[in-house]
């Protein structure tokens, strides 16, 4: 089987000024795969500059979650998880163990109303 990482890989962020004004300027991005999924950040903000700069904050932010659980990304922490796991304790960052308790909470949660 191929690894993750050959099926979805990112593109380039560079974000695409739709429309400018004296009022302000709506912005989109192009669609990057993040995750193994289509992304895109659609915002008005007051110049084009101002929109540069939250579409790098925001893209950023994806960028660093994907970089924790991506299964998408060979060099991901799930990544690392997923390929020691069963040959003991793997030392994770404290991010994704709080997702990972509160993940178990609620398998626990749901599994208790399906019975």
């Amino acid at each position: 089987m191929a690894a993750a990482s050959q099926f979805a890989l990112p593109l380039p962020l560079s974000p695409v000024l739709t429309r400018a004004d004296s009022k302000g300027a709506w912005a989109c991005t192009p669609r990057p795969v993040c995750h193994g999924s289509v992304c895109e950040i659609r915002l008005w903000c007051r110049s084009a500059d101002e929109a540069h700069r939250a579409f790098a904050t925001g893209f950023a932010e994806i960028n660093r979650v994907e970089q924790v659980f991506s299964a998408y990304r060979d060099d991901s922490e799930l990544a690392s998880v997923n390929r020691n796991a069963g040959s003991g304790p793997v030392q994770v960052s404290e991010e994704f163990f709080d997702l990972t308790q509160i993940c178990s909470s609620i398998l626990r949660q749901s599994a208790a109303l399906s019975t």
